[in-house]
């Protein structure tokens, strides 16, 4: 947590932090799921930089709790990407074990972001 404290420090006194999606993702891979309750619980918004497909599951299933914390604690979310929320996961992933996570961060990055 204290990785994740010391990046985003100021919270502009609003709770608001932008990051890289790349940066982001680093961050998730050293934070124990855990605490990404405790994290969605520090923010009011977040804006997401340079989101690109996923093509690593390890990576887009962080993504996906992250997602998942955030939606529970109803922080706002911003995503900047050239990809469409559609296209953010491969469909292989999308048709495996993980469907139904991913079909559900869809829909939660679609309501999140409006």
């Amino acid at each position: 947590m204290s990785q994740w404290n010391q990046a985003v420090e100021p919270l502009n006194g609003d709770g608001c932090v932008t990051v890289a999606a790349e940066q982001l993702d680093g961050w998730l891979a050293n934070i124990p799921v855990i605490n990404l309750r405790r994290l969605a619980a520090m923010l009011t918004g977040l804006t997401l930089t340079e989101v690109q497909p996923f093509t690593n599951q390890l990576a887009a299933l962080r993504f996906v709790h992250l997602i998942d914390k955030l939606y529970d604690f109803g922080v706002s979310l911003r995503v900047r990407s050239s990809t469409s929320i559609a296209d953010l996961f491969p469909a292989e992933h999308c048709t495996a074990a993980f469907a139904k996570k991913y079909r559900r961060c869809e829909s939660r990055l679609t309501e999140l972001c409006s």
